[in-house]
């Protein structure tokens, strides 16, 4: 019932998209050429108008052989997973590996001198992982994601990424916590869209918001240039999940 409700709310959002269609057959083609079940990926973004942009996000629950299994990987992605030390690690590099197929089929991730992931076609990419939720974002520009699970932790950092502005709004708001996880998510997010360089506290600003908004503003001003992002911000399975439309 679960996953209907999942793939019902896929069609509410993306009903009039192409690309929710063929990520559904994408779905089936890749459960039918494995003997092991997989619990499909929860969502994906409607297509922009703008420009093409697919997001996909999963709850990986599965074991590690099941993962690896469905990775479906060559021999030497076989010997780069076997290269890396952490099992969180390597549940991290195979989902990824498994929701690339589904968004990026073709293509081959690849990271820039400073470490930001980029396909080889060119496209525009961003992962985040937190505990077993797995989101990988692909567009024609470039574009950040991040997703974040409540933690009291980040009250006691909240002056290395808040403007002073943020702080005073996250401590009038009526949930302090959930504010301050949004503002430092979406500043993370926009980080990944620039892979480097970023002063979070002295060089983002949010825009005032209620931690029940789907839309927010931020404004960068620093050696990157500056720039205005809206970004989205979603709510799945108790993680904030935000990245720039």
């Amino acid at each position: 019932m679960y996953l209907i409700l999942c793939l019902l709310r896929c069609f509410l959002r993306a009903r009039e998209d192409t690309e929710f269609w063929l990520f559904i057959a994408n779905l089936f083609s890749l459960s039918s050429s494995q003997n092991t079940k997989q619990k499909m990926p929860l969502k994906v973004h409607r297509q922009n108008v703008v420009r093409n942009t697919e997001f996909v996000i999963w709850n990986a629950t599965e074991s590690m052989d099941e993962l690896h299994a469905l990775a479906r990987l060559s021999e030497n992605e076989v010997e780069l997973l076997d290269s890396i030390l952490l099992e969180k690690r390597k549940r991290e590099w195979l989902t990824t590996r498994i929701l690339l197929q589904i968004v990026a089929s073709g293509s081959e991730l690849s990271h820039l001198s400073n470490g930001k992931p980029i396909l080889t076609n060119h496209r525009g990419i961003s992962i985040s992982h937190c505990d077993n939720l797995a989101g990988v974002i692909v567009s024609d520009e470039m574009v950040g994601l991040d997703i974040q699970r409540l933690n009291e932790k980040i009250k006691r950092i909240a002056r290395k990424f808040c403007h002073s502005d943020e702080i005073t709004r996250a401590l009038e708001s009526a949930d302090e916590l959930t504010y301050l996880t949004m503002v430092w998510s979406a500043k993370e997010a926009v980080f990944k869209y620039f892979g480097e360089r970023i002063q979070f506290a002295e060089e983002m600003r949010m825009a005032h918001f209620d931690v029940h908004d789907s839309k927010l503003e931020l404004s960068y001003d620093g050696i990157h240039g500056s720039k205005r992002f809206t970004l989205v911000h979603d709510f799945i399975d108790n993680f904030h999940v935000i990245y720039t439309e």
